[in-house]
């Protein structure tokens, strides 16, 4: 994964959380998660172990919100922090 700022997550994860359907989901995502880093084809979003149930139960909520911003064929990866 190429490095990039700060900024520019923040801005990618403010679009993601922008296609979210669920606003239950988005307040999940907004306080307890993070985009840990993005390209072309790969999205990795990072979260406390203790939510890893919670956000994996909303996969396809968030798989298609990540596929609205960056494609059909991105690749999302969850991973604990």
């Amino acid at each position: 994964m190429a490095n990039m700022d700060k900024s520019q997550k923040e801005e990618k994860w403010g679009q993601i959380l922008s296609k979210v359907e669920l606003t239950s989901v988005k307040m999940l995502l907004s306080q307890q998660a993070e985009l840990a880093s993005f390209n072309s084809n790969k999205v990795e979003i990072a979260f406390s172990s203790t939510w890893f149930n919670m956000i994996e139960m909303r996969r396809s909520i968030i798989e298609n919100a990540v596929k609205k911003i960056f494609g059909e064929q991105t690749i999302v990866e969850f991973h604990m922090r």
